[in-house]
Protein backbone atom coordinates (compact mmCIF):
# COMPACT_ATOMS: atom_id res chain seq x y z
CA UNK A 1 0.00 0.00 0.00
CA UNK A 2 1.27 3.27 -1.21
CA UNK A 3 1.61 5.89 1.97
CA UNK A 4 -1.06 8.33 0.22
CA UNK A 5 -3.20 5.52 0.12
CA UNK A 6 -2.66 4.94 3.80
CA UNK A 7 -2.95 8.49 4.32
CA UNK A 8 -6.17 8.87 2.81
CA UNK A 9 -7.86 6.02 4.60
CA UNK A 10 -6.95 7.66 7.92
CA UNK A 11 -9.51 10.58 7.12
CA UNK A 12 -12.33 8.53 7.84
CA UNK A 13 -13.07 9.38 11.50
CA UNK A 14 -10.82 12.08 11.73
CA UNK A 15 -10.56 14.30 14.73
CA UNK A 16 -9.26 17.48 13.67
CA UNK A 17 -7.54 20.84 15.61
CA UNK A 18 -8.01 24.06 13.24
CA UNK A 19 -6.11 27.31 14.07
CA UNK A 20 -8.61 29.56 13.36
CA UNK A 21 -7.58 33.55 12.14
CA UNK A 22 -8.02 34.72 16.01
CA UNK A 23 -5.55 32.33 17.66
CA UNK A 24 -8.41 30.11 18.95
CA UNK A 25 -8.65 26.53 18.48
CA UNK A 26 -12.04 24.98 16.96
CA UNK A 27 -11.97 20.69 17.94
CA UNK A 28 -14.12 19.12 15.07
CA UNK A 29 -15.21 15.54 14.65
CA UNK A 30 -15.28 15.18 11.09
CA UNK A 31 -16.82 11.18 9.55
CA UNK A 32 -15.48 11.14 6.14
CA UNK A 33 -16.73 8.36 4.32
CA UNK A 34 -14.10 7.02 0.93
CA UNK A 35 -17.33 7.91 -1.55
CA UNK A 36 -17.27 11.69 -0.35
CA UNK A 37 -14.04 14.00 -2.86
CA UNK A 38 -11.60 15.18 -0.32
CA UNK A 39 -9.08 17.64 -0.72
CA UNK A 40 -5.30 17.06 -1.01
CA UNK A 41 -3.22 18.81 1.60
CA UNK A 42 -0.69 20.44 -0.79
CA UNK A 43 0.52 23.56 -2.12
CA UNK A 44 -0.37 22.60 -5.75
CA UNK A 45 -2.26 23.72 -9.06
CA UNK A 46 -5.63 23.94 -6.94
CA UNK A 47 -3.68 25.85 -3.97
CA UNK A 48 -5.47 24.02 -0.31
CA UNK A 49 -3.46 24.23 2.12
CA UNK A 50 -3.72 22.64 5.93
CA UNK A 51 -6.85 24.79 6.51
CA UNK A 52 -9.33 22.63 4.57
CA UNK A 53 -7.63 19.77 3.38
CA UNK A 54 -9.22 16.33 4.63
CA UNK A 55 -12.93 17.97 4.17
CA UNK A 56 -14.84 18.13 1.10
CA UNK A 57 -15.69 21.05 -0.40
CA UNK A 58 -19.18 21.21 1.15
CA UNK A 59 -17.76 20.69 4.78
CA UNK A 60 -14.56 23.24 3.56
CA UNK A 61 -17.24 25.86 2.33
CA UNK A 62 -18.82 25.72 5.78
CA UNK A 63 -16.23 26.18 7.87
CA UNK A 64 -15.18 29.68 5.65
CA UNK A 65 -18.22 30.38 6.25
CA UNK A 66 -18.20 30.22 9.68
CA UNK A 67 -14.83 31.52 10.01
CA UNK A 68 -16.00 34.61 7.76
CA UNK A 69 -17.94 35.76 10.62
CA UNK A 70 -15.05 35.92 13.29
CA UNK A 71 -13.99 39.69 14.04
CA UNK A 72 -12.70 40.71 17.16
CA UNK A 73 -15.05 43.95 18.40
CA UNK A 74 -18.14 45.60 16.92
CA UNK A 75 -17.32 48.96 14.82
CA UNK A 76 -17.43 52.20 16.57
CA UNK A 77 -18.64 55.09 15.23
CA UNK A 78 -19.40 59.00 15.66
CA UNK A 79 -19.26 62.22 13.97
CA UNK A 80 -15.67 63.97 14.38
CA UNK A 81 -15.61 66.55 16.84
CA UNK A 82 -17.11 69.74 15.88
CA UNK A 83 -19.28 68.74 12.85
CA UNK A 84 -22.44 67.41 12.47
CA UNK A 85 -21.59 66.18 8.99
CA UNK A 86 -18.53 63.92 9.34
CA UNK A 87 -19.50 60.62 10.61
CA UNK A 88 -16.01 58.56 11.27
CA UNK A 89 -16.91 54.47 11.03
CA UNK A 90 -14.02 52.43 12.34
CA UNK A 91 -13.40 48.56 12.50
CA UNK A 92 -10.80 45.51 11.90
CA UNK A 93 -12.20 42.72 9.17
CA UNK A 94 -9.68 39.85 10.20
CA UNK A 95 -8.42 37.36 7.64
CA UNK A 96 -9.23 34.35 6.34
CA UNK A 97 -6.55 32.05 6.47
CA UNK A 98 -6.80 29.15 3.26
CA UNK A 99 -10.34 30.13 2.32
CA UNK A 100 -9.11 31.68 -1.18
CA UNK A 101 -10.02 28.70 -3.13
CA UNK A 102 -13.91 28.11 -1.47
CA UNK A 103 -15.16 31.33 -1.89
CA UNK A 104 -15.07 35.17 -0.61
CA UNK A 105 -15.93 37.79 1.79
CA UNK A 106 -18.01 40.87 1.48
CA UNK A 107 -17.94 43.55 4.17
CA UNK A 108 -20.43 45.70 4.17
CA UNK A 109 -20.70 49.13 6.20
CA UNK A 110 -23.58 51.92 6.57
CA UNK A 111 -24.91 54.33 9.11
CA UNK A 112 -28.35 53.74 10.60
CA UNK A 113 -30.61 56.58 12.29
CA UNK A 114 -33.28 56.38 14.74
CA UNK A 115 -35.63 59.35 14.70
CA UNK A 116 -36.53 59.92 18.23
CA UNK A 117 -35.78 58.45 21.89
CA UNK A 118 -37.47 55.03 20.70
CA UNK A 119 -38.23 52.97 17.11
CA UNK A 120 -36.54 51.20 14.59
CA UNK A 121 -33.14 52.05 13.17
CA UNK A 122 -32.88 53.30 9.61
CA UNK A 123 -30.27 52.98 6.79
CA UNK A 124 -28.89 56.64 6.20
CA UNK A 125 -26.42 57.83 3.96
CA UNK A 126 -24.41 55.59 1.49
CA UNK A 127 -23.52 51.84 1.88
CA UNK A 128 -19.75 50.65 1.37
CA UNK A 129 -19.07 47.26 0.32
CA UNK A 130 -15.41 45.54 0.19
CA UNK A 131 -14.51 41.97 -0.92
CA UNK A 132 -11.49 40.26 0.82
CA UNK A 133 -10.14 37.49 2.07
CA UNK A 134 -7.30 39.18 3.83
CA UNK A 135 -7.10 41.38 7.28
CA UNK A 136 -7.50 44.93 6.55
CA UNK A 137 -8.65 48.46 8.42
CA UNK A 138 -11.80 50.55 7.97
CA UNK A 139 -11.21 54.48 9.07
CA UNK A 140 -13.74 55.87 6.94
CA UNK A 141 -15.36 59.33 7.12
CA UNK A 142 -18.65 59.69 5.19
CA UNK A 143 -20.32 62.83 5.06
CA UNK A 144 -23.68 62.24 6.32
CA UNK A 145 -25.36 65.48 7.65
CA UNK A 146 -27.28 65.29 10.87
CA UNK A 147 -30.49 67.75 10.99
CA UNK A 148 -31.56 68.08 14.16
CA UNK A 149 -34.55 70.66 13.04
CA UNK A 150 -35.86 67.51 11.31
CA UNK A 151 -35.15 64.85 13.30
CA UNK A 152 -36.70 64.28 17.05
CA UNK A 153 -35.20 65.23 19.97
CA UNK A 154 -33.26 61.75 21.19
CA UNK A 155 -32.52 60.54 17.93
CA UNK A 156 -29.28 58.71 17.49
CA UNK A 157 -27.24 56.75 15.09
CA UNK A 158 -25.00 53.74 14.90
CA UNK A 159 -22.71 52.33 12.12
CA UNK A 160 -23.66 48.82 11.06
CA UNK A 161 -21.49 45.87 9.81
CA UNK A 162 -22.43 43.23 7.46
CA UNK A 163 -20.58 40.11 6.86
CA UNK A 164 -21.67 37.80 4.30
CA UNK A 165 -19.96 34.47 2.66
CA UNK A 166 -20.24 33.87 -1.17
CA UNK A 167 -18.99 30.62 -1.62
CA UNK A 168 -17.76 29.37 -5.13
CA UNK A 169 -19.31 27.30 -7.35
CA UNK A 170 -19.33 23.21 -5.42
CA UNK A 171 -18.06 24.91 -2.38
CA UNK A 172 -20.26 24.60 1.14
CA UNK A 173 -21.84 27.53 2.82
CA UNK A 174 -24.20 29.03 0.31
CA UNK A 175 -27.32 30.77 1.89
CA UNK A 176 -25.61 31.09 5.36
CA UNK A 177 -27.44 34.43 7.06
CA UNK A 178 -24.95 37.32 6.94
CA UNK A 179 -23.43 38.30 10.57
CA UNK A 180 -24.73 41.59 11.42
CA UNK A 181 -22.03 43.75 13.89
CA UNK A 182 -23.66 47.42 15.21
CA UNK A 183 -21.56 49.53 17.40
CA UNK A 184 -23.04 51.60 19.97
CA UNK A 185 -25.43 54.17 19.25
CA UNK A 186 -24.46 57.80 19.98
CA UNK A 187 -27.37 60.11 20.39
CA UNK A 188 -27.90 63.28 18.57
CA UNK A 189 -30.67 66.21 19.05
CA UNK A 190 -30.76 65.93 22.68
CA UNK A 191 -30.91 68.36 25.09
CA UNK A 192 -27.45 69.20 25.13
CA UNK A 193 -27.80 69.45 21.37
CA UNK A 194 -30.54 71.96 22.06
CA UNK A 195 -28.52 74.07 24.26
CA UNK A 196 -25.37 74.15 22.18
CA UNK A 197 -27.46 75.24 18.78
CA UNK A 198 -28.95 78.00 21.11
CA UNK A 199 -25.60 79.16 22.20
CA UNK A 200 -24.32 79.23 18.78
CA UNK A 201 -24.14 82.63 17.42
CA UNK A 202 -25.84 83.83 14.18
CA UNK A 203 -23.74 84.49 11.42
CA UNK A 204 -24.22 87.02 9.45
CA UNK A 205 -21.97 86.12 6.42
CA UNK A 206 -24.23 82.77 5.79
CA UNK A 207 -26.08 83.76 2.67
CA UNK A 208 -25.21 82.82 -0.32
CA UNK A 209 -25.84 84.21 -3.63
CA UNK A 210 -28.48 81.89 -5.36
CA UNK A 211 -26.66 81.27 -8.47
CA UNK A 212 -25.67 77.73 -9.89
CA UNK A 213 -22.37 76.81 -10.82
CA UNK A 214 -20.33 78.67 -7.89
CA UNK A 215 -17.38 77.28 -6.88
CA UNK A 216 -18.02 79.94 -3.74
CA UNK A 217 -21.34 81.47 -3.51
CA UNK A 218 -20.42 83.24 -0.07
CA UNK A 219 -18.17 86.19 -1.13
CA UNK A 220 -17.56 84.96 -4.40
CA UNK A 221 -14.65 86.50 -6.02
CA UNK A 222 -15.56 85.35 -9.56
CA UNK A 223 -19.29 85.72 -11.14
CA UNK A 224 -20.71 85.90 -14.49
CA UNK A 225 -23.87 87.42 -16.12
CA UNK A 226 -25.98 85.97 -18.72
CA UNK A 227 -25.61 86.36 -22.18
CA UNK A 228 -27.71 88.89 -23.89
CA UNK A 229 -28.99 88.80 -27.73
CA UNK A 230 -31.25 91.01 -29.53
CA UNK A 231 -34.54 90.01 -31.13
CA UNK A 232 -32.98 89.41 -34.39
CA UNK A 233 -29.63 87.96 -33.10
CA UNK A 234 -27.13 90.74 -34.38
CA UNK A 235 -25.91 91.74 -31.23
CA UNK A 236 -24.70 89.45 -28.40
CA UNK A 237 -23.08 90.26 -25.28
CA UNK A 238 -21.86 88.69 -22.31
CA UNK A 239 -19.77 89.84 -18.91
CA UNK A 240 -17.60 87.53 -16.29
CA UNK A 241 -16.42 89.67 -12.97
CA UNK A 242 -13.34 88.70 -11.82
CA UNK A 243 -10.92 89.50 -8.56
CA UNK A 244 -14.19 90.42 -6.91
CA UNK A 245 -13.25 92.19 -3.24
CA UNK A 246 -16.40 92.44 -0.88
CA UNK A 247 -16.57 95.62 1.44
CA UNK A 248 -19.63 94.43 2.84
CA UNK A 249 -21.73 91.19 2.87
CA UNK A 250 -24.66 90.09 4.82
CA UNK A 251 -27.43 92.62 4.89
CA UNK A 252 -29.66 93.62 3.01
CA UNK A 253 -27.11 94.63 -0.03
CA UNK A 254 -23.93 93.88 -0.69
CA UNK A 255 -21.25 95.70 -2.59
CA UNK A 256 -18.01 94.91 -3.94
CA UNK A 257 -15.33 95.73 -6.54
CA UNK A 258 -13.96 93.84 -9.25
CA UNK A 259 -13.19 93.79 -13.31
CA UNK A 260 -15.50 93.03 -16.03
CA UNK A 261 -14.54 91.48 -19.21
CA UNK A 262 -17.21 92.12 -21.38
CA UNK A 263 -17.38 90.31 -25.27
CA UNK A 264 -19.85 91.41 -28.28
CA UNK A 265 -20.60 91.13 -31.56
CA UNK A 266 -22.48 93.40 -33.13
CA UNK A 267 -23.01 95.37 -36.87
CA UNK A 268 -20.03 97.02 -36.45
CA UNK A 269 -17.48 93.80 -35.80
CA UNK A 270 -19.44 91.56 -37.98
CA UNK A 271 -21.34 88.23 -37.09
CA UNK A 272 -18.12 86.09 -37.10
CA UNK A 273 -15.74 88.74 -35.08
CA UNK A 274 -15.84 89.45 -31.34
CA UNK A 275 -14.79 92.67 -29.52
CA UNK A 276 -13.97 92.88 -25.86
CA UNK A 277 -12.76 94.99 -23.20
CA UNK A 278 -12.02 94.60 -19.61
CA UNK A 279 -13.01 97.85 -17.40
CA UNK A 280 -13.17 98.22 -13.43
CA UNK A 281 -16.89 97.86 -12.29
CA UNK A 282 -18.68 98.05 -8.99
CA UNK A 283 -20.59 94.73 -7.83
CA UNK A 284 -23.91 95.07 -5.78
CA UNK A 285 -25.60 91.88 -4.68
CA UNK A 286 -29.59 92.27 -3.56
CA UNK A 287 -33.09 90.81 -3.36
CA UNK A 288 -31.81 89.21 -0.16
CA UNK A 289 -34.64 86.72 0.86
CA UNK A 290 -35.26 83.41 2.58
CA UNK A 291 -35.50 80.08 0.89
CA UNK A 292 -36.73 76.87 2.76
CA UNK A 293 -34.64 78.65 5.63
CA UNK A 294 -31.49 79.65 3.69
CA UNK A 295 -30.56 83.40 3.49
CA UNK A 296 -29.90 84.23 -0.60
CA UNK A 297 -28.95 86.99 -2.54
CA UNK A 298 -31.75 87.09 -5.34
CA UNK A 299 -30.35 90.61 -7.36
CA UNK A 300 -26.87 90.56 -8.57
CA UNK A 301 -25.81 94.59 -11.24
CA UNK A 302 -22.40 95.69 -12.29
CA UNK A 303 -21.92 99.43 -12.76
CA UNK A 304 -18.38 101.18 -14.21
CA UNK A 305 -16.49 102.58 -11.53
CA UNK A 306 -15.82 106.09 -11.50
CA UNK A 307 -14.04 107.99 -14.36
CA UNK A 308 -14.54 104.85 -16.42
CA UNK A 309 -15.97 104.64 -19.72
CA UNK A 310 -18.92 101.71 -20.62
CA UNK A 311 -17.97 99.39 -23.37
CA UNK A 312 -20.72 99.13 -26.11
CA UNK A 313 -23.73 97.09 -24.70
CA UNK A 314 -22.13 97.09 -21.12
CA UNK A 315 -25.78 98.19 -19.60
CA UNK A 316 -27.35 95.05 -22.21
CA UNK A 317 -25.02 92.65 -19.39
CA UNK A 318 -25.01 95.28 -15.96
CA UNK A 319 -28.02 93.04 -14.46
CA UNK A 320 -27.87 89.02 -13.80
CA UNK A 321 -30.75 86.77 -15.61
CA UNK A 322 -29.07 83.99 -13.76
CA UNK A 323 -29.87 84.62 -10.34
CA UNK A 324 -32.59 82.53 -9.59
CA UNK A 325 -35.97 84.27 -7.93
CA UNK A 326 -35.69 82.19 -4.74
CA UNK A 327 -36.95 78.76 -5.60
CA UNK A 328 -36.32 75.56 -3.23
CA UNK A 329 -35.08 72.88 -5.49
CA UNK A 330 -34.81 68.78 -5.29
CA UNK A 331 -32.42 68.00 -7.68
CA UNK A 332 -33.21 69.76 -11.35
CA UNK A 333 -36.87 69.58 -9.96
CA UNK A 334 -39.24 72.31 -8.35
CA UNK A 335 -42.16 71.20 -7.36
CA UNK A 336 -45.62 72.07 -9.88
CA UNK A 337 -42.96 73.50 -12.81
CA UNK A 338 -43.83 70.83 -15.00
CA UNK A 339 -46.84 69.07 -13.47
CA UNK A 340 -49.02 72.39 -14.81
CA UNK A 341 -49.07 70.81 -18.22
CA UNK A 342 -49.07 67.05 -17.08
CA UNK A 343 -50.64 66.28 -13.70
CA UNK A 344 -49.16 62.34 -13.95
CA UNK A 345 -45.92 62.65 -15.36
CA UNK A 346 -42.86 61.39 -13.75
CA UNK A 347 -40.51 64.40 -13.32
CA UNK A 348 -38.99 64.22 -9.55
CA UNK A 349 -36.11 62.20 -9.78
CA UNK A 350 -34.97 61.88 -5.86
CA UNK A 351 -32.37 63.79 -4.61
CA UNK A 352 -30.28 60.67 -5.57
CA UNK A 353 -30.80 57.91 -8.01
CA UNK A 354 -32.60 55.07 -5.68
CA UNK A 355 -31.95 51.09 -6.48
CA UNK A 356 -34.52 49.62 -4.04
CA UNK A 357 -34.92 46.47 -6.50
CA UNK A 358 -31.64 45.55 -8.26
CA UNK A 359 -31.14 46.56 -11.46
CA UNK A 360 -34.46 48.92 -11.48
CA UNK A 361 -34.21 52.17 -9.92
CA UNK A 362 -37.03 54.05 -8.87
CA UNK A 363 -39.11 56.33 -10.33
CA UNK A 364 -41.58 58.89 -9.10
CA UNK A 365 -44.99 59.85 -11.06
CA UNK A 366 -48.29 62.24 -9.76
CA UNK A 367 -46.60 63.70 -6.95
CA UNK A 368 -48.91 65.68 -5.21
CA UNK A 369 -46.90 68.31 -2.25
CA UNK A 370 -47.62 69.76 0.82
CA UNK A 371 -45.07 72.70 1.85
CA UNK A 372 -43.04 73.07 -0.83
CA UNK A 373 -40.78 75.66 -0.42
CA UNK A 374 -40.64 75.26 3.58
CA UNK A 375 -38.04 73.76 5.67
CA UNK A 376 -39.48 70.08 4.97
CA UNK A 377 -42.42 69.14 2.35
CA UNK A 378 -44.05 65.64 1.99
CA UNK A 379 -45.08 64.31 -0.91
CA UNK A 380 -47.82 61.38 -2.23
CA UNK A 381 -47.58 59.28 -5.64
CA UNK A 382 -47.24 56.57 -7.25
CA UNK A 383 -43.44 54.57 -7.19
CA UNK A 384 -42.45 52.59 -9.93
CA UNK A 385 -39.73 49.55 -9.59
CA UNK A 386 -39.38 47.65 -12.67
CA UNK A 387 -42.56 46.35 -13.81
CA UNK A 388 -44.43 46.77 -10.81
CA UNK A 389 -45.90 50.03 -9.08
CA UNK A 390 -46.68 50.81 -5.28
CA UNK A 391 -48.01 54.10 -3.48
CA UNK A 392 -45.04 55.84 -2.32
CA UNK A 393 -45.04 58.93 0.75
CA UNK A 394 -41.67 61.44 0.32
CA UNK A 395 -40.34 63.40 3.06
CA UNK A 396 -37.81 66.17 1.78
CA UNK A 397 -35.60 68.22 4.68
CA UNK A 398 -31.87 69.33 5.24
CA UNK A 399 -32.31 72.45 2.77
CA UNK A 400 -29.36 73.72 1.58
CA UNK A 401 -27.45 75.84 -1.03
CA UNK A 402 -25.89 73.33 -3.45
CA UNK A 403 -23.25 74.20 -6.54
CA UNK A 404 -25.14 72.33 -8.85
CA UNK A 405 -29.00 73.37 -8.20
CA UNK A 406 -28.87 76.64 -5.86
CA UNK A 407 -31.21 76.19 -3.11
CA UNK A 408 -32.30 72.43 -3.06
CA UNK A 409 -33.43 69.69 -0.10
CA UNK A 410 -30.77 67.27 0.54
CA UNK A 411 -32.40 64.53 2.36
CA UNK A 412 -34.99 62.43 1.53
CA UNK A 413 -36.99 59.95 3.04
CA UNK A 414 -39.02 57.50 1.02
CA UNK A 415 -41.80 54.95 2.03
CA UNK A 416 -42.97 52.15 -0.44
CA UNK A 417 -46.75 51.01 0.62
CA UNK A 418 -48.24 47.79 -0.97
CA UNK A 419 -47.25 44.25 -2.17
CA UNK A 420 -46.88 46.25 -5.87
CA UNK A 421 -49.12 45.80 -9.08
CA UNK A 422 -48.08 44.94 -12.58
CA UNK A 423 -47.86 48.48 -14.78
CA UNK A 424 -51.14 48.79 -17.20
CA UNK A 425 -49.88 49.71 -20.45
CA UNK A 426 -47.37 52.45 -21.23
CA UNK A 427 -46.83 56.46 -20.64
CA UNK A 428 -47.89 57.71 -17.40
CA UNK A 429 -49.85 56.69 -14.41
CA UNK A 430 -53.34 56.89 -14.93
CA UNK A 431 -55.64 59.02 -12.53
CA UNK A 432 -57.70 56.17 -11.12
CA UNK A 433 -54.41 54.15 -10.33
CA UNK A 434 -52.52 57.02 -8.73
CA UNK A 435 -55.87 57.61 -6.46
CA UNK A 436 -56.16 54.04 -5.60
CA UNK A 437 -51.95 53.45 -4.61
CA UNK A 438 -52.20 56.76 -3.29
CA UNK A 439 -55.04 55.14 -0.39
CA UNK A 440 -52.54 52.77 0.14
CA UNK A 441 -50.09 54.65 2.35
CA UNK A 442 -50.06 54.52 5.88
CA UNK A 443 -52.92 51.51 5.38
CA UNK A 444 -52.60 49.16 8.22
CA UNK A 445 -51.29 45.41 6.59
CA UNK A 446 -50.10 46.43 3.92
CA UNK A 447 -46.89 45.96 3.35
CA UNK A 448 -43.83 48.79 3.84
CA UNK A 449 -40.33 49.98 2.91
CA UNK A 450 -38.61 52.83 4.26
CA UNK A 451 -35.54 54.28 2.40
CA UNK A 452 -33.32 57.25 3.88
CA UNK A 453 -30.96 58.95 0.71
CA UNK A 454 -28.92 62.28 1.23
CA UNK A 455 -27.83 64.51 -1.84
CA UNK A 456 -24.42 62.95 -3.13
CA UNK A 457 -21.28 64.99 -2.54
CA UNK A 458 -20.51 65.66 -5.82
CA UNK A 459 -23.88 68.04 -6.20
CA UNK A 460 -21.47 70.73 -3.77
CA UNK A 461 -23.92 71.29 -1.06
CA UNK A 462 -22.38 73.46 2.15
CA UNK A 463 -24.10 75.11 5.13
Amino acid sequence: MSSSQSRRRSLAGLVAVVVLPLGCCLLLSVSVSSAVPRLECHFGTNNYNTVLCGYSKKQGGEYCARASHETPAPPSAGYVAGSTSKYRIQFQAEGLTGCDPAGVRTVTYFQELRSGPSGAFVRSGKSTTRASNTRFMVNDVQTIPQDCSVDAPGSAVRAVVLLTWHPYKGWGGLGAKPDELASKPIPICGASAARRRAARPASSSAVYLDQAGLSEAIRPSSLRLGEYHSADLRTLANAAISGVSWSSWGGTTAEGTGQALIQWTDATTGLHNQEHATVPVLVTAGGLSTCGGVSVYTTLTIGVAAGTTEPPHFAQVAHDREVLPCAVHAGRYVAGQQERSDPNGCFFKGVKELIIESPFSLGYCAMRWKGWGSSTTTGEGVARIGFKQYGIRVKLSQVRWCTKWTISYTKETAEIWGAGEAISGMGNVSSSDAARLRALIGSSGQEHKTVREVMPGSAGCGG
